[in-house]
């Protein structure tokens, strides 16, 4: 049987989220320390980088997301910046279409 596009998405976010994750040496298995975000946020998000302005802003996202604080994102965390992620970027594209429902459309 084949996979739903929001299937596909789903396994492409873990996918994405395990690469990145337990890579360092210092970093917990199925978390993100902040170099391996860092690194993701550059790779995987290279339109969002260069629009940061501040040099501290990765380290201060990274803080941000890591509720528990304890270092590390887990993918409870990641999920929730990802959320947030997609919600900056729908309002965007509406934003730039001319308005707040100027549907149908494709990303």
């Amino acid at each position: 049987m084949t996979k739903t596009k929001m299937e596909t998405v789903a396994d492409n976010i873990i996918d994405m989220f395990h690469n990145y994750s337990g890579q360092s040496k210092d970093s917990e298995k199925d978390t993100l320390d902040p170099v391996e975000f860092k690194k993701m946020i550059e790779v995987e998000l290279p339109h969002f980088v260069k629009q940061v302005r501040d040099p501290k802003a990765l380290e201060n996202f990274f803080a941000k997301v890591d509720g528990n604080k304890n270092k590390h994102i887990n993918f409870e965390e990641f999920m929730k910046l990802f959320g947030e992620f997609v919600v900056l970027s729908h309002e965007k594209f509406h934003h730039q279409e001319g308005g707040p429902h100027d549907h149908p459309h494709h990303h």
